[in-house]
């Protein structure tokens, strides 16, 4: 919750509160119709214009950085905007404009831990893994309690393939040493995702399961940890269990190749033949190469 953000009007309150609900439920486009309306009740609120963005990326619309911008102009120290912007145009490929930007943000802001967390986690993705662990340790002596700057830790470590290092510093997050250093962020979702994908690679199957299935009840939007869930119940045989999982991830997801390509095995699985067929020709007509 963003602290030194003025205060939206009751009107555009209303109506982003029930963008959030929707959201949660997984209505999205519905969400994105609630937020929008938000921004137009009261065009100098910051916190709409983000929100419009969050919905705007799950949507692989162009819109969101657009939106993320509006954000921090609106509120120049709005760090989830920050943030957002940043690392969008990271996952868009534009590595070094993501880095400038968010490294001018750092020198203007020098006491935003997680906008230096975030410049840590690019630094990760240029490889430049020195960088990321430097300036991650550093967003921590500016906030000892900076979640995203531990996971940027776990990340790296992971990237380089120093799995044992990721699991660490996972623990350290998840679990604790004891009752003299405990949990971090025990409820951290994607650092459950996180330790669930070395666990899934290192043939730890009862393991990963148990905490996609834990990403799953943290963040229903998490839809890799869905379908790797769904996945190993259809490795099992059981369809009936999984089926409802994949069906649920196409709230947030609705042009997922995989999810349908699952939901058309799970189908099959149940002898509902002409509901996977139309979803095997679904992923067909989207990717005829996948055998």
């Amino acid at each position: 919750k963003p602290t030194g953000l003025p205060p939206m009007n009751p009107q555009a309150q209303a109506v982003y509160q029930q963008g959030k609900a929707a959201f949660k439920a997984g209505q999205l486009q519905t969400a994105m119709a609630y937020f929008s309306q938000a921004t137009q009740y009261d065009p100098r609120a910051a916190q709409p214009y983000f929100a419009l963005g969050t919905v705007q990326e799950r949507l692989n619309r162009g819109q969101a950085i657009a939106s993320y911008q509006r954000a921090f102009q609106l509120a120049p120290a709005y760090e989830d905007a920050i943030v957002a912007y940043g690392l969008a145009m990271a996952q868009q490929g534009a590595l070094s404009n993501a880095d400038s930007f968010l490294t001018d943000k750092r020198g203007r802001l020098p006491k935003a831990a997680r906008v230096a967390a975030a410049l840590a986690e690019v630094k990760s993705l240029q490889k430049d893994t020195a960088s990321a662990q430097s300036i991650a340790q550093e967003a921590l002596k500016v906030d000892p309690d900076c979640r995203p700057a531990m996971l940027t830790i776990a990340r790296d470590h992971f990237r380089q393939r120093r799995l044992d290092l990721s699991l660490y510093a996972l623990r350290a997050i998840l679990d604790g040493f004891g009752d003299d250093n405990p949990a971090r962020d025990k409820d951290n979702a994607e650092a459950h995702l996180l330790r669930a994908t070395i666990w899934d690679e290192q043939n730890e199957r009862a393991a990963a399961m148990d905490a996609y299935k834990k990403v799953v009840q943290l963040r229903p939007d998490i839809v890799v940890a869905r379908l790797k869930l769904a996945t190993y119940l259809l490795e099992a045989g059981d369809a009936q269990q999984a089926l409802p999982i994949l069906q649920q991830a196409l709230n947030y997801d609705q042009n997922n190749i995989g999810l349908h390509l699952s939901i058309g095995d799970a189908l099959r699985l149940m002898g509902r033949f002409d509901e996977a067929k139309k979803e095997f020709e679904w992923v067909a007509q989207r990717d005829s190469s996948l055998p």
